[in-house]
């Protein structure tokens, strides 16, 4: 038997080891975070605990993002930015803005390379970036402050694609 304990409580991570836990997942869990658990249950049996199919990432072009109870599709190429608000992120597009319950660490960890952290409380989508100007990124009429952590990772970009 195998048991992975999920929870929101961090505080009972040590205590589930007393009961032989595999792994322990605090939530919100990521399917990255969930799919190592499986692999960790795998090597304990020695052999696939469990059959999965491939499921398609946002590495495919789209995700799915939770607010309240709802699960929104949304196509990558049509986010303009992330925005973090405290233990939320805001997902911006043009065409609707949509709140969930996570840390921009997480969402930055499952986004491809299109889409660059330059601001503590920012992730854009540089195809949708139209200036840099006054150090702030703009997205069509929306201004974006560059965080000075990120302005040289960012600039080496520019410069890489600058002629």
């Amino acid at each position: 038997m195998a048991i992975v304990f999920t929870t929101a409580h961090s505080e009972y991570a040590a205590e589930s080891y007393t009961y032989n836990a595999v792994d322990y997942l605090l939530k919100p869990i990521t399917l990255r975070r969930f799919l190592a658990a499986v692999e960790k249950i795998e090597n304990h049996f020695g052999t696939p605990a469990l059959k999965t199919q491939k499921v398609d990432g946002p590495h495919d072009g789209w995700f799915f993002v939770k607010s309240g109870t709802e699960h929104r599709r949304i196509h990558l190429d049509d986010i303009l930015y992330f925005e973090s608000r405290k233990e939320y992120v805001r997902v911006v597009t043009d065409a609707f803005e949509i709140l969930t319950y996570r840390r921009l660490k997480d969402v930055e960890a499952q986004l491809p390379e299109s889409f660059i952290r330059i601001h503590q409380s920012y992730i854009v989508n540089m195809r949708r970036m139209t200036t840099l100007r006054d150090n702030h990124i703009h997205i069509g009429e929306t201004r974006i402050p560059i965080g000075d952590k990120f302005r040289e990772s960012l600039m080496e970009i520019i410069r890489s694609r600058t002629f």
